[in-house]
């Protein structure tokens, strides 16, 4: 659409339709809205399913339709149509809604009735497709949850390329779990610039309630079927253009750690960071020490306060020494207050 959802803006279409492409690119009206969650949002999306049906309808048949889930009504429109005149259609599992959702909203029969519209809408997608693109093997397999359909299924990984792995890396990462096949998961070293590095690996050792926070989700490896006996998957509130700028590492661990999972952390090296601009760490403002705030909140709950006591004392000089050590430590407080429900 012309919505950028990302940046919260309007899309510069001249200038796209400046640039050189090998395919034509139509645009559809959308007005947009200011926040992730956002009435502005579901109107906006409704104008954008509107305008497709008609852009649709205007242009003729297509030999494919592929189309993202969510906007649920979007990908709802573009499905329909293609049943309707016989066209493959392909959706994009990118997210869940509204099960997403009800992480933010859980109010039992309330929360059931104010999400069935997404549900069913996204029930109708599911059946309507000819095949399907997830973007981990928990998004592939939604569609399959309440009906057994033989059509290709796939999943495609989001990548930035952030990572060069080294030569040979998957059979460090094989032989490392043959020789711990009591593991479920592994931590693995990747080389980062100095300034960026939270943890290296000197020596094997489990990895425990006490030590899990220092480590990024690329270090992670599993066993798969370690994961889906164990239901975990990364919060949607936190990480790099979510509500939250980071921490869904730590969460997706601890979460690992409470399931029974079992961790340790190996001295292997299978990789090396590109260094490039970092999508969440603008400096340490009021919004990286609030953010802060809510993460300890999830993550150590009544122990939040100590816990933040002692993130800003062992790191005061760092990241304290423009916003000041009080104001830092009020605004951790104000996140742990946001996230409780007790906000002020």
């Amino acid at each position: 659409t012309t919505f950028q959802h990302w940046e919260k803006r309007q899309r510069d279409v001249n200038q796209i339709r400046r640039d050189q492409y090998k395919f034509r690119i139509r645009f559809i009206y959308e007005p947009g809205y200011r926040k992730n969650v956002d009435l502005l949002r579901i109107f906006s999306h409704k104008v954008a399913a509107t305008k497709l049906k008609k852009l649709l309808e205007k242009t003729g048949d297509y030999d494919l339709i592929y189309a993202e889930i969510p906007p649920n009504n979007v990908a709802l429109t573009a499905a329909e149509y293609a049943h309707k005149r016989g066209i493959p259609f392909i959706a994009d599992v990118n997210d869940l809604w509204p099960e997403a959702m009800r992480m933010v909203i859980d109010v039992p029969v309330l929360s059931t009735l104010i999400f069935y519209p997404l549900q069913r809408e996204a029930e109708k997608v599911y059946a309507l497709a000819s095949g399907v693109i997830g973007t981990s093997d928990e998004y592939r397999e939604r569609p399959f949850q309440k009906r057994k359909r033989d059509i290709p299924k796939k999943t495609v990984y989001v990548g930035n390329e952030l990572q060069v792995f080294d030569e040979g890396y998957e059979k460090k990462i094989e032989e490392t779990f043959a020789g711990n096949g009591e593991m479920d998961m592994i931590l693995f070293n990747v080389k980062v610039a100095p300034s960026r590095r939270t943890y290296w690996n000197e020596k094997e050792k489990r990895v425990r309630w006490y030590n899990y926070g220092r480590y990024p989700a690329y270090s992670i490896a599993a066993r798969t079927e370690s994961l889906h006996r164990a239901n975990v998957g990364f919060s949607l509130l936190f990480g790099g253009g979510a509500r939250y700028s980071n921490g869904e590492d730590s969460l997706f661990l601890r979460d690992c750690l409470r399931q029974g999972l079992k961790i340790m952390a190996s001295p292997e090296v299978v990789g090396e960071e590109k260094e490039r601009e970092s999508t969440w760490f603008h400096g340490y403002n009021d919004k990286f020490f609030k953010d802060r705030g809510v993460l300890y909140h999830f993550l150590y709950g009544r122990m939040a306060i100590p816990f933040s006591l002692r993130f800003l004392w062992a790191h005061k000089e760092e990241m304290c020494g423009e916003i000041g050590w009080k104001k830092a430590y009020a605004l951790m407080m104000e996140g742990i207050r946001e996230a409780a429900g007790k906000a002020r």
